[in-house]
């Protein structure tokens, strides 16, 4: 997996933007509603135990906190067969099934492990039509993963994300290929004056740069994020 960095030419010789226009807006915060469920380990509960579905031996339940603290769990549940290994690196097959939102999706994949590294590939897909392919690597205070969404035949999106941890702070880049363009975001995290999370952004698309941070809150029961730019003018998007 290959994923931009400094010395990129998509970084190289931009120009400054002072604000996204509102395709680009829809698109960073689609973005957002998936990396904001990976930004603190502490907001993603991850436990491993035996299944409770008929078939399969065992389950990994994930509840992950997005910026307003809403909480969301899935359940994979799965048969793991080791494949090979030497004493130092295991391969693996998987088998099984992951229901989100009442949707059950049937799950196929290989896992890799090797002392603090470990590579998983599987694709969970409701028919041959209709399917997610996910690659994860894990080492100490990195993971990377790269996302492909296929529906109708069609490949509708597909991205590479990076997440480097520190004891400070987090930061996430994604690279993105929807309909010929590559599009490049990074996040990071910080806190506002007055103590609440707040995202340092960054977007990189066709030779131009654009800055600014995200703020999420709720106006009411609705969710919203602020999206304010450097110029001091600020967008309002809400999740609803």
């Amino acid at each position: 997996m290959e994923t931009s960095s400094d010395s990129d030419p998509t970084r190289e010789n931009v120009t400054e933007n002072d604000s996204l226009n509102e395709e680009q807006t829809l698109t960073v915060d689609h973005y957002l509603s998936i990396v904001d469920k990976l930004l603190n380990d502490s907001e993603i509960t991850v436990i491993e135990r035996e299944s409770e579905l008929e078939g399969y031996t065992s389950a990994i339940e994930i509840t992950a906190s997005d910026l307003y603290g809403d909480a969301t769990t899935f359940v994979i549940d799965y048969n793991e067969t080791i494949a090979d290994s030497d004493g130092v690196e295991t391969e693996s097959v998987i088998e099984g099934v992951m229901s989100v939102n009442g949707t059950t999706y049937t799950v196929i994949g290989e896992r890799e492990t090797e002392s603090d590294e470990s590579e998983l590939e599987f694709t969970a897909y409701l028919d041959r039509y209709n399917y997610v392919e996910i690659e994860q690597s894990r080492e100490t205070g990195e993971e990377e993963f790269a996302y492909k969404v296929v529906k109708d035949g069609n490949v509708v999106e597909e991205f590479e994300l990076e997440i480097e941890r520190s004891a400070r702070k987090t930061e996430i880049e994604i690279e993105s290929f929807v309909n010929g363009q590559n599009l490049v975001i990074d996040f990071e995290t910080g806190e506002s004056a007055s103590g609440n999370k707040v995202l340092d952004c960054e977007v990189y698309d066709n030779g131009a740069v654009t800055r600014f941070t995200v703020h999420a809150s709720k106006d009411g029961n609705r969710e919203m994020r602020r999206y304010r730019y450097r110029n001091g003018t600020h967008r309002d998007v809400y999740c609803d």
